[in-house]
């Protein structure tokens, strides 16, 4: 059963690549200003997504919408010190701290999504 949340995820994660992939090397983060918040919430989702599925595989119980909305969080703390760390010069930016705070809300929307799912999917 849960072979198939596995193999959504992949896909999940192959949309996110190719967000991304347009983002980056078609100036797409530019010219589609919802692009971020989409790749934002896919990997939100993702993130969360996948640490549901590794934590039911060892067994583990715990509540999933807050260990995935948790999760998906700090992997988007990271991402953004990341973000801040290769381009110093990005949160100086008019506009980056809202842009960080509305990334941060998807992440967690798209990660507490995962826990729904996955908490649906498993009965």
């Amino acid at each position: 059963m849960f072979d198939r949340w596995f193999y959504a995820l992949f896909g999940v994660l192959v949309a996110i690549a190719a967000g991304h992939f347009l983002g980056i090397y078609t100036e797409g983060y530019r010219a589609f200003w919802w692009l971020d918040i989409i790749t934002h919430f896919l990997g939100g989702f993702w993130v969360g997504g996948m640490v549901l599925w590794g934590l039911w595989a060892q067994r583990y119980r715990m509540p999933a919408l807050v260990v995935a909305g948790a999760a998906a969080f700090l992997v988007g703390i990271a991402w953004e010190v990341f973000e801040v760390w290769s381009d110093p010069l990005l949160s100086g930016e008019r506009g980056y701290f809202p842009d960080m705070i509305l990334d941060l809300i998807m992440d967690i929307t798209g990660g507490v999504l995962a826990g729904i799912l996955f908490v649906r999917n498993k009965k």
